[in-house]
């Protein structure tokens, strides 16, 4: 079965599906340790940073907005989005990939 969307969830709290024709851009993170809040206000950060404040490792830029899911059926468009994790080279390379796969589709 061939996979077209990344699903990212930071527990129940939001959550995001990714079609990985909808990126951009794909690439490690090299801004501040912090989002600014005009950032945010684009930007889906897919980090877990309840007790330790996390820097992201991968930064998506995505061709059009997408709507992401927020606590208490919230809704927003975003961006880019941000993640934290802790293979960031393995999962640069599968989200590459995949996106290889859907270019090889159209």
């Amino acid at each position: 079965m061939r996979q077209t969307r990344h699903f990212i969830n930071i527990g129940f709290i939001k959550g995001v599906i990714v079609p990985y024709s909808a990126i951009q851009e794909l690439k490690r993170y090299e801004g501040p340790d912090a989002i600014t809040s005009e950032e945010k206000k684009y930007t889906f950060e897919a980090l877990v940073s309840d007790f330790i404040p996390a820097k992201p490792s991968i930064d998506l830029i995505l061709k059009k907005p997408i709507q992401v899911r927020l606590i208490y059926g919230f809704k927003k468009m975003v961006t880019r989005v941000v993640i934290q994790v802790d293979d960031s080279a393995h999962l640069m390379k599968t989200i590459e990939k995949r996106m290889s796969s859907e270019k090889e589709l159209i």
